[in-house]
């Protein structure tokens, strides 16, 4: 008997000492900007409002779900020929990475990236809108922490995300990024993070919103690698007059997902309320998410260091959704 109990004080204090090791890793700790005032750099999107392009063939996931941001050895290829500094080091990482699965990897590379000063241009013919930067406007994100990437494309995770203040550009389907609040905006909510010992071992926090949906109100997660649905419901909270709800399908970076969904459920948050289109399915990751790229059809920020999402005062809604780019250029 003593020696079992020995066997599990052992086995506890080990488990104890493993995750106290784990809380005291971090990420992005050197991150620094080359010019921090106003706008740091925009993001185009290029792929269902999930993929971003920093500059021609550097293309990111821009995903709150990640906790940790990873890279593939043909974008830090890219990132070497333009003379960014690239260093590899030996650091333990853990966290789930674009894919939604948990990664445990051993080194990680500290890189500087390039950002630009879009500006956007609609071709007159074709219609097609082409994101413009000149070489001038380049901007140097430096220290930025990356894991070599397991899932075949980039990620910028919530471990970088949550260092600056995101504005969703509706207008040009583009991302601005900044340190500090810019004017004309106000406070629409709060955000709030998890603080279970569960997730205390990622290097990025989890961001929740709570929403009234249908008379119930629950904690959303805030996911931006959810693809078209403005919410993600569990196929639990069905309504009883659910039958007749169109199917669909829910394309991921990982599989498809059979879906019921409702173009028209109701929806408070805060004081405001309107009906959006929810996505019924089950893909063992958060029962309950939205993405604020297709939830809010209008600018909006998103400070995730302060917890509070921003609205502008006042935002004439365009009658179509405006397209996303169809080329990006950097001229002298």
């Amino acid at each position: 008997m003593k020696k079992i109990i020995i066997i599990l004080c052992s086995i506890v204090a080990i488990a104890c000492v493993s995750y106290g090791l784990l809380m005291t890793l971090s990420s992005q700790d050197d991150l620094k900007v080359e010019r921090p005032q106003g706008e740091i750099g925009v993001l185009p999107f290029v792929d269902q409002k999930v993929m971003v392009e920093v500059m021609p063939g550097l293309r990111f996931k821009f995903d709150t779900g990640s906790d940790i941001s990873t890279i593939t050895e043909a974008d830090l290829e890219r990132l070497r020929e333009m003379g960014m500094s690239v260093k590899k080091k030996f650091y333990p990482v853990v966290g789930r990475d674009g894919d939604g699965k948990t990664r445990v990897c051993f080194e990680r590379y500290t890189v500087s990236m390039p950002l630009y000063d879009y500006g956007f241009v609609t071709d007159s013919v074709s219609g097609d809108v082409r994101a413009i930067a000149r070489k001038a406007t380049r901007n140097v994100v430096e220290g930025v922490d990356f894991a070599p990437s397991q899932t075949g494309y980039s990620v910028l995770g919530i471990d970088f995300i949550q260092k600056f203040k995101v504005a969703y550009d509706y207008m040009h389907g583009a991302l601005r990024l900044y340190m500090d609040v810019p004017s004309g905006y106000e406070p629409f909510n709060r955000l709030y993070s998890s603080h279970s010992l569960s997730d205390g071992v990622w290097l990025g926090r989890r961001y929740y919103m709570d929403m009234r949906v249908n008379g119930e109100m629950r904690g959303f997660f805030c996911d931006t690698g959810i693809r078209t649905a403005m919410l993600k419901m569990s196929p639990e909270s069905l309504p009883k007059a659910s039958e007749g709800f169109p199917t669909d399908t829910v394309v991921t970076m990982v599989a498809s997902y059979p879906a019921l969904t409702n173009d028209s459920e109701w929806v408070e948050i805060g004081a405001r309320g309107g009906n959006v289109k929810a996505y019924y399915y089950d893909n063992d990751e958060e029962t309950y998410a939205f993405n604020p790229w297709n939830l809010f059809q209008q600018d909006c920020l998103i400070d995730f260091a302060g917890e509070e999402i921003y609205l502008r005062r006042y935002f004439d809604i365009p009658a179509q959704t405006p397209p996303l780019v169809a080329s990006i250029e950097i001229v002298d």
